[in-house]
């Protein structure tokens, strides 16, 4: 999927979901952009089945898609906050 990268939430976290997962190729910034990737791709076979193999290792590696290893990274980071504002 091509995500058009705006001011809305929603467009915010695609982009960088995406650049975590080095698929900044796919983001873009302007309509034509948009329209320009998403045609490439669905002319471009060997391209887009190279984008999905990126994403599923990526899914895969990513610790964004780790829900107990995020939230124990997250907690961390919280106790060292918290520890040195005391």
């Amino acid at each position: 999927m091509v995500t058009l990268k705006g001011n809305s939430f929603a467009s915010r976290v695609g982009a960088s979901i995406y650049l975590s997962l080095e698929l900044g190729e796919i983001i873009a910034t302007t309509d034509k952009q948009y329209e320009n990737i998403a045609v490439e791709l669905a002319n471009d076979k060997l391209k887009l089945k190279k984008i999905k193999e990126q994403m599923k290792k990526g899914v895969m590696n990513s610790i964004l898609f780790k829900s107990k290893e995020f939230t124990k990274e997250l907690e961390k980071v919280y106790l060292e906050i918290f520890n040195e504002n005391i």
